[in-house]
């Protein structure tokens, strides 16, 4: 047995173990404690939104924060837990009141009306969320209404902001040879329904006859009052799950019988696969779910466009401007204050300098002829 000696300057605490700070290690991450906290409740709105009602874990480390910082610094996440907690007795009270029914697809003596479940937010108290608007197909509309209807029969003197982007469905398409079931985003469940036949009337069960319906995506976008990005996003998913294909540049049709090249699904040797299969794994992985709390940046730059206005009007009528007088001028201007510094604003401006916008000469900036 080997014996070492303690160093000569070791002190009484030398051999004792040292506890591992793992709060203190992330919080040293951040510049300071309210930055810290800041992330800490993007991530908890997140994870609020995207699962069930069990939330050990949230409330667990919740409590552990709020014994390091205190409760005043995370009554904002206390508040947002408990939205979600009380929503769903408030969700079971409304649908039982409206009688908004639960069924399964299985259960042949159901209604053909679709489920609608909700979650009721205090927004004041939640970070900034997606907020896209579109319209959703006419039976879901009808369930918003009413669910509308008992939550302000519930909660006198308050009524529901709909947020479509956030929300979740599953959905059931009965195709010629096969029946897909996806759990999806609302946008991407609204614009497979645009794909049913006029005289499909259910919200969930997707029959498609014979000659599939054809749609390009203007078409789906100006029908759907939807924004291009998310009528692609959701034509990509549907892509690559094989319910839809690109029949020209643009233009979808549903995907009513695979052929043999598309389900070809032998590895062995990759010149065999189905070119179509290749191309809807790619386009699957491409459709990755988006994210339901907003980041600063996203934030950072919608607050840009509505100071945008102040900087040309202050450049068309002044003429060119240093970057610090710019920054100078909002303060003033602009009310409430300018909240961004130097460095936010400069980097908008190169952003409006690449769009060509802008142009900066000597140091100035000045509005492009």
């Amino acid at each position: 047995m080997d014996w070492v000696p303690d160093p000569i300057d070791a002190g009484p605490d030398y051999k004792k173990p040292k506890r591992l700070d793992i709060i203190g290690s992330l919080i040293s991450l951040f510049d300071t404690k309210d930055i810290f906290v800041k992330e800490f409740q993007n991530v908890l709105g997140e994870r609020l939104l995207k699962k069930d009602y069990r939330f050990d874990k949230e409330i667990r480390v919740l409590e552990l924060l709020k014994h390091r910082f205190g409760e005043p610094a995370l009554q904002a996440c206390e508040i947002m837990l408990r939205d979600i907690l009380d929503s769903r007795r408030v969700d079971t009270v409304i649908c039982h009141d409206q009688n908004i029914h639960t069924r399964t697809f299985d259960d042949s003596t159901a209604s053909n009306e679709p489920e609608l479940h909700a979650r009721i937010l205090s927004h004041l108290f939640w970070p900034s969320l997606h907020s896209e608007n579109f319209a959703l197909p006419p039976p879901i509309s009808a369930l918003q209404a009413r669910y509308a209807t008992g939550f302000e029969t519930l909660k006198q003197s308050r009524k529901l902001t709909w947020l479509n982007a956030l929300g979740q469905a599953t959905v059931h398409l009965e195709l010629e040879d096969r029946v897909v079931v996806e759990d999806v985003q609302t946008w991407q469940a609204t614009v497979i329904y645009a794909f049913q036949t006029s005289d499909g009337n259910d919200a969930e069960t997707m029959d498609v006859e014979a000659t599939p319906v054809m749609k390009t995506v203007p078409q789906l976008s100006a029908e759907l009052e939807m924004s291009e990005s998310l009528v692609v996003n959701a034509l990509t998913f549907w892509v690559g799950k094989l319910v839809l294909r690109e029949v020209a540049p643009g233009a979808y049709q549903v995907l009513e019988t695979l052929s043999p090249a598309d389900l070809d699904t032998s590895f062995s040797d990759p010149s065999h696969v189905g070119q179509s299969t290749v191309a809807a794994a790619a386009a699957a992985a491409t459709s990755a779910p988006a994210p339901a709390v907003r980041s600063e940046e996203e934030v950072m730059m919608e607050k840009m466009e509505v100071f945008w206005q102040f900087v040309v009007g202050m450049l068309t009528n002044q003429g060119p401007m240093p970057l610090q007088r710019i920054v100078m001028m909002l303060k003033v201007v602009v009310p409430g204050g300018f909240p961004f510094g130097n460095e936010e604003l400069k980097e908008f401006l190169e952003g409006r300098v690449k769009e060509e916008k802008l142009e900066v000469v000597g140091g100035n900036y000045k509005i492009k002829s």
